[in-house]
């Protein structure tokens, strides 16, 4: 103690302190934490608090001495010193320090932004898989995956009462797994309706058909079997013997024709057999045709464009608002 009335305290402390933080940005968040010093017996009158350095000193001096296991950052410390007056007019003089700390955001971009980036990118490209069986089995290990990711998330995150934008968008990219998975067993089923009937019901053909389909750039035709597309009748189907005289010059052929008869019996085997092959050929052809051609089919691949679209616009517009977020 001086002569003057200054005091210094020497004395080392150990001062274990909270404050509320704000996770909204989680993991690119910055938190400020405030360290109030004073006396709530003596007012001004009795007590002056001055620190004992400026920001700048505190800043470098604190960095030197900041000790953490790598998720935070020290960015700098702001001393104030100020004034507090109540209502019954009592003063006190009070030095406050604002500590602002950074998450060091390494280790979760590592261990979930980039997994949950990467399985969202896989299940936009399962989107185009052909077989919706297939698809509904692939899309349904990618959310048993997302929802690993999920605990993970849960298992970081402190306790605050606002929610991080992280947190927001992978529960909105789960609900849209969910929604693809729901829309892929609706389109698989109306792709199992149009290998038995063609004719769609009047509301889906008016819902789907013609304002969906025709938004989506799908043709809506309608299943029509034409029986002289599946076996020509007025035509010869299949004559080997007749293709293998054709490609023959004329002397060679009245040579061939000459040295070998062919056995009626196994020239009319040979037709029947050709005959059967082509109708199998055209049989198997015009089933697939008349599928392409379905109402049913039509509607579903509407609808599966429509999911397409939908999931898409969702997903990015939460990838911006994401990236927004974190940059502001």
């Amino acid at each position: 103690m001086h002569d003057f009335g200054m005091m210094r305290q020497f004395k080392p402390l150990r001062i274990v302190s909270t404050c509320t933080v704000n996770i909204f940005k989680f993991p690119f968040d910055t938190q400020t934490c405030d360290l109030t010093l004073g006396s709530f017996v003596y007012s001004v009158d009795d007590i002056l608090m001055v620190p004992f350095t400026n920001s700048s000193t505190a800043t470098n001096e604190s960095k030197q001495s900041f000790s953490s296991k790598g998720d935070w950052d020290l960015i700098s410390i702001t001393v104030l010193n100020k004034t507090d007056e109540y209502d019954d007019g009592a003063k006190f003089d009070v030095v406050k320090y604002e500590i602002k700390i950074k998450r060091t955001p390494l280790n979760y971009v590592i261990n979930l932004i980039i997994p949950a980036v990467l399985m969202l990118f896989v299940d936009i490209c399962s989107m185009f898989i052909q077989s919706y069986e297939d698809r509904l089995a692939f899309k349904i290990t990618v959310v048993l995956g997302f929802s690993v990711l999920l605990l993970i998330l849960n298992d970081m995150l402190p306790n605050s009462d606002t929610p991080p934008i992280l947190g927001v968008f992978c529960c909105v990219c789960m609900g849209t797994m969910i929604f693809s998975i729901a829309g892929c067993v609706l389109t698989s089923y109306l792709m199992k309706l149009s290998y038995k009937q063609s004719k769609v019901p009047s509301w889906m053909n008016n819902c789907f058909l013609r304002n969906i389909a025709r938004g989506m750039f799908v043709k809506c035709n309608g299943a029509q079997k034409d029986l002289e597309k599946v076996l020509p009748l007025d035509k010869d189907c299949y004559n080997n013997n007749n293709t293998k005289r054709k490609s023959l010059l004329p002397e060679k052929r009245k040579k061939f024709q000459r040295k070998r008869k062919p056995n009626p019996e196994v020239k009319l085997l040979r037709k029947i057999l050709a005959v059967i092959v082509k109708i199998h050929e055209k049989w198997n052809t015009s089933i697939d045709q008349d599928n392409m051609k379905s109402e049913w089919y039509t509607a579903a691949v509407a609808l599966d464009r429509l999911i397409v679209i939908v999931y898409l616009i969702i997903v990015i517009t939460m990838v911006i608002i994401l990236i927004i977020s974190w940059t502001q």
